[in-house]
């Protein structure tokens, strides 16, 4: 009977040790991340909701909230994030060892130029098209509102 106990007793060290060594590795994955957090402003310090940061190079990502903000963990070996917005040229930011971030958009007045929407919801500039195209002002859309 006692040599069963001991043989049970190893048996279940054995067990032990082999289980912390199966959970060790991807907790020592999990070091390898960085959590980085920031804001992201106009060139007049406005944050700017809704603005696209993802890292170069993965599928990892977010948006910032209300008030302009992101989080992101950044998995390990990855150096740099896109940062873009709609009307904003995109911006490429190395990260470093920084683990917080404030990104000043600069306007992308190119990708304001006129762009008119087809009925079939393709976009062209208005020099590319061969027929007449109507203009909506937004002085009109405020007429239109305020009727």
């Amino acid at each position: 009977m006692r040599l069963l106990c001991t043989l049970l007793l190893h048996n279940r060290i054995y067990s032990v040790v082999l289980f912390l060594l199966m959970m060790g590795i991807p907790i020592a994955d999990g070091f390898a991340q960085m959590r980085l957090s920031g804001t992201v402003e106009d060139p007049s310090s406005v944050r700017l909701p809704g603005v696209s940061v993802l890292v170069v190079g993965t599928t990892t990502g977010t948006v910032t909230d209300i008030e302009g903000r992101f989080e992101l963990v950044v998995p390990a070996g990855s150096d740099r994030i896109s940062v873009s917005f709609i009307g904003f040229e995109t911006q490429i930011i190395p990260i470093g060892s920084q683990s917080s971030l404030r990104v000043i958009m600069q306007e992308d007045s190119k990708s304001l130029d006129e762009v008119v929407v087809t009925a079939l919801g393709v976009q062209r500039e208005r020099k590319e098209l061969g027929y007449t195209v109507q203009t909506l002002s937004s002085d009109d859309m405020v007429a239109t509102m305020d009727n």
